[in-house]
């Protein structure tokens, strides 16, 4: 199984892996070929890193190029880009999530069959498999 990790849940695991369940964390272990993370979690990122909202994760993110392909080489993580199929579906995704980053996830995890780790219940709407427990 391939999984497509949210923004919030790639940074959990690689700085504070505290924050995320055991039970996920088991399953990201045992029942995966392939952990992803997408091209747009690494430009919500930037954006946010740019507008001061990373909070205490800003001095891990001070040099964000650095802290991702750490993160990658580290955890074998495969990169997704973004593809017109994808921004053309994430445009037409319904409003049930107001973010752009997470309608594009969510149209990334149906146009590639990933199964997205997040406990962001607002994708539960969209027709993908979400895991959290």
């Amino acid at each position: 199984m391939r999984v497509l990790l949210d923004t919030c849940t790639f940074v959990w695991l690689v700085s504070s892996p505290s924050l995320v369940p055991q039970r996920s964390k088991d399953f990201l272990e045992r029942e995966t070929d392939a952990i992803v993370v997408s091209a747009a979690s690494v430009w919500e990122l930037s954006i946010k890193r740019k507008v001061g909202k990373l909070g205490q994760l800003s001095s891990i993110a001070q040099d964000l190029s650095a802290f991702v392909r750490q993160a990658i080489d580290t955890y074998l993580f495969e990169e997704l880009a973004i593809t017109t199929s994808h921004a053309a579906l994430a445009g037409d995704l319904p409003l049930h999530h107001r973010d752009p980053f997470d309608r594009m996830l969510a149209a990334q995890a149906k146009i590639e069959d990933l199964t997205l780790i997040s406990p962001d219940a607002a994708f539960d709407h969209y027709d993908v498999e979400r895991r959290w427990e």
